[in-house]
């Protein structure tokens, strides 16, 4: 099991990863939080994270938008 994005050469290539693997994070932490409901977390154990990491993906998209358009 890796730990992070896949590394690629190519930087559109490797930002393209990197969404994705974002992505793939917060898709499991959402669903951990449906699988394991808790008093203690009404919106979730991973609520923050989850929203933090979205921040990351938007912010990846753009650049990935600008930098890489013709790729």
């Amino acid at each position: 099991q890796r730990a992070g994005p896949l590394y690629d050469p190519d930087p559109c290539r490797y930002l393209r990863n990197k969404i994705n693997y974002h992505k793939e994070l917060n898709r499991a932490r959402g669903q951990w939080d449906v699988n394991s409901p808790h008093a203690k977390w009404p919106n979730g154990r991973h609520f923050d994270e989850i929203t933090n990491t979205n921040s990351i993906i938007n912010r990846y998209e753009k650049q990935h938008k600008e930098m890489c358009e013709n790729c």
